[in-house]
């Protein structure tokens, strides 16, 4: 008796219409403080399998027994999801309040969690019929474990009987339940007028849930007529307003995208249009890609519909890649820019060898060089060897950026393995890349690991440049640590560059700066320090600041600190 066997069948059986199906499947809803749901024990019956010698429809099988069912057990005998509900329901509507507790007590025995809170869900809602306060004493007096499923159903059916009566009994609960029964109330009584609930939600002093209720009324609305919801939602103001018209929109994409861009351009010129717009396109095209791509080609080109392209080439070209680069390209500009970057990053999802190629064919250079650093972290997640590949097949400058970007994949992976690949790199400036991407992420896992490894880099200049990384990322995590590791360097140069690094990585903080720039022994990197201190300390500490000017001698105003040496080395984060 899974829960959807029980729910599907209440607007024909319970004769109350279709509210009192949302109550049930108000359960999905999260309950605060209730028990948690016994798990699932007892395997669901598969929908098409043969039924036994002892299953048999509803009508036969009260033939072949002289009688209806009388408990639960017989009725998960009977075959069908749905007759076992119409027996169900035909069993609670004849059960008084003694049969109920019987029954009651059976359904609180099921071991599948899913048919237990149904069926208990469906006997309460017929003791809420005979006596409603019984029902919620029993209830209580039962423990959490039937809180879930019962009060829902009860105060369902007694709000649509006796609003003042289930408001006053759901005032009296404990706040979880009191909660849990007052979302039911209004979910029953949706036709009350806004300052009729807004009361009720403060007697139950509730009203922080009162948005939330709102808006899942309105999109139930939105499911049925969405022009009318709509129109709900336009009457509303502020931040509220444009919430509820998002969430119009979208369910109305989804029926007659046409009509709901017809609603929000009369609208007017305005961001809120373009929000919307962009919202209504987006599910348009998660639906239909093609006639939302149609569409939005339609328009005059603008920023707007530059913006439309790229969303709804990009949901394309998960089902035709090739056909949303081929009209990516047709557009000019900053349009075709957007577009294009759009569709190669969705590609190189699920083909990054085919979005790398299509990108390689894009001529603006700024926006194929961003294209490719995308397709190069696809790329490296789908197929390394394929992406490391690739990236040595490209020209220099985009090259170094692909390889760092896969040797920066690689490190959070394996950096033991990302140090051995990289001596299968031919060129000096790819391994220069690839060992400072691996440095560089190597150093967020175990910096001292990344430092003893960059201590023995054969180059000098990329030994010192990938030391300073390490330390720069190093010391904005560990100070001390970073420190007492660029101290025991044993060459002057390296600890110099690792020193310089950290005072780059650093905000001004005269105290360790000056622990930091005592330690340096080069001149010429000593004058460099000086001045970058007195530029970061004149603000926060000009006395320190103007004794480092006289380290320093004469300070260009125009002078600006050496970059530092992630940028040297052509890292990008």
């Amino acid at each position: 008796m899974a829960r959807a066997r029980f729910g599907g069948a209440l607007p024909l059986l319970t004769g109350i219409g279709a509210g009192f199906l949302a109550a049930v499947l108000w359960l999905d809803a999260p309950v605060p403080d209730a028990a948690p749901e016994p798990q699932q024990r007892m395997p669901s019956r598969q929908p098409n399998a043969a039924p036994s010698s002892d299953r048999l429809p509803w009508a036969a099988w009260i033939e072949r027994r002289d009688g209806g069912p009388t408990t639960l057990a017989e009725i998960l005998r009977i075959d069908g999801d749905f007759e076992q509900t119409a027996a169900l329901y035909e069993l609670a509507r004849a059960a008084d309040e003694d049969e109920l507790q019987r029954l009651i007590a059976e359904a609180d025995a099921l071991t599948n969690g899913l048919d237990r809170r149904a069926a208990l869900s469906i006997l309460y809602a017929r003791w809420a019929d005979i006596d409603p306060d019984g029902a919620l004493a029993f209830a209580q007096d039962s423990g959490s474990s039937h809180t879930a499923a019962a009060l829902p159903a009860l105060f369902h059916g007694w709000a649509r009987r006796d609003l003042e009566a289930a408001v006053a009994a759901a005032s009296g609960l404990p706040d979880a339940l009191r909660r849990l029964a007052g979302a039911s109330i209004l979910h029953a009584r949706e036709e009350l007028p806004g300052d009729v609930r807004r009361d009720v939600a403060r007697r139950l002093a509730i009203q922080h849930m009162l948005p939330e209720l709102e808006m899942q009324r309105l999109l139930e609305q939105a499911e049925r007529d969405p022009a009318a919801a709509w129109q709900a939602a336009l009457a509303e103001s502020g931040m509220t307003r444009q919430q509820r018209l998002g969430a119009v929109v979208q369910k109305w994409a989804q029926q007659d995208p046409h009509a709901a861009l017809t609603a929000v351009a009369a609208l007017g010129s305005s961001p809120l249009r373009q929000g919307l717009e962009q919202q209504l396109v987006h599910r348009w095209a998660e639906r239909d890609p093609q006639q939302a791509v149609d569409w939005v080609m339609s328009q005059p080109p603008s920023p707007q519909q530059a913006q439309l392209a790229s969303m709804a080439l990009a949901r394309l070209a998960r089902v035709d890649p090739r056909g949303a680069f081929a009209v990516a390209q047709s557009l000019q500009g900053r349009s075709q820019a957007l577009a294009l970057q759009g569709v190669v990053l969705e590609w190189a999802q699920h083909d990054p060898a085919a979005a790398a190629e299509a990108a390689e064919q894009v001529g603006n250079r700024p926006a194929r060089h961003g294209m490719l650093f995308g397709v190069a972290s696809a790329y490296a997640q789908h197929d390394l060897e394929g992406a490391l590949q690739w990236a040595q097949r490209l020209e220099p400058e985009e090259g170094a950026m692909a390889v760092s970007v896969v040797f920066g994949a690689l490190a959070q992976r394996d950096p033991l393995d990302a140090t051995a690949r990289i001596a299968g790199l031919t060129d000096e400036t790819l391994q220069a890349h690839a060992a400072s991407a691996l440095a560089s992420h190597w150093a967020e896992l175990d910096p001292a690991a990344a430092a003893r490894w960059a201590e023995n880099l054969p180059d000098d200049e990329l030994r010192r440049a990938v030391i300073g990384n390490v330390m720069r990322i190093w010391s904005q995590y560990d100070r001390p640590s970073a420190l007492r590791h660029a101290e025991n360097l044993a060459l002057p140069a390296e600890r110099d560059a690792a020193l310089m690094a950290m005072l780059q990585a650093q905000p001004p903080d005269a105290g360790f700066a000056a622990s930091v720039f005592e330690r340096l022994s080069d001149p010429a990197q000593r004058k460099e320090a000086a001045r970058m201190l007195y530029f970061g300390l004149r603000e926060v500490d000009p006395a320190q600041a103007e004794r480092y000017r006289e380290l320093a001698g004469s300070v260009d105003p125009g002078w600006a600190p050496a970059p530092s040496v992630r940028t040297v080395i052509g890292i990008h984060q």
